[in-house]
């Protein structure tokens, strides 16, 4: 005959395995929310908002759906569709200054996952950094430019192959950027 002892151990111990199994199957599956854009999916997870593309995770701030409404002319999606290469310069004395930097690597980072374009950093204004100083008047037809320029509204824009992409907020500038990924993956048309 089993003891009451016998049977609390026996109990504590299936209690401590089962919530073991518990905890790992939650932490495979996460509290991750799905979406789709279409026919694409989104999962947000504890990490952050992602999709694969190429096999690889490629992280947003913002649901494609959010974006539509942000102005993108038709030449600079085509730009972001076709070129292998972009310079991104900001000017590192803007009161925006640690926000554009981040927004200059995350679309680095994205655009190297995604293999195309290759992002070449720069400063409007170098003086006293080690980066090149490039700005509008050095885009060409082969090397344009991207600039951000802090605005009342939020858009992109191409004037003589230089993308200008006026922000009026920190979250703009963030979907913005996150509009300009999305178009070189193939999410925007």
């Amino acid at each position: 005959m089993v003891n009451k002892q016998t049977l609390a151990a026996l109990f504590i111990i299936g209690v401590m395995v089962f919530s073991t199994f518990g905890f790992i199957l939650s932490e495979s599956t996460g509290n991750a929310q799905t979406f789709s854009y279409k026919g694409k999916s989104f999962v947000l997870t504890e990490e952050g908002l992602f999709t694969l593309i190429n096999g690889k995770k490629v992280f947003f701030t913002s649901l494609p759906d959010r974006l539509e409404s942000i102005a993108v002319e038709d030449s600079v999606k085509k730009l972001f569709k076709e070129t292998p290469v972009i310079t991104i310069s900001y000017n590192p004395y803007s009161e925006d200054a640690e926000l554009l930097g981040y927004a200059q690597f995350s679309f680095e980072d994205r655009s190297i996952k995604l293999g195309r374009p290759i992002v070449i950093n720069a400063l409007t204004n170098a003086q006293n950094f080690s980066l090149p100083e490039i700005n509008c008047v050095n885009a060409s037809q082969t090397s344009p430019v991207l600039i951000f320029e802090k605005s009342n509204t939020s858009s992109a824009q191409l004037k003589n192959d230089c993308v200008v992409v006026k922000y009026s907020s920190q979250q703009d500038l963030l979907e913005i950027v996150d509009k300009l990924v999305y178009i070189v993956a193939g999410v925007f048309e």
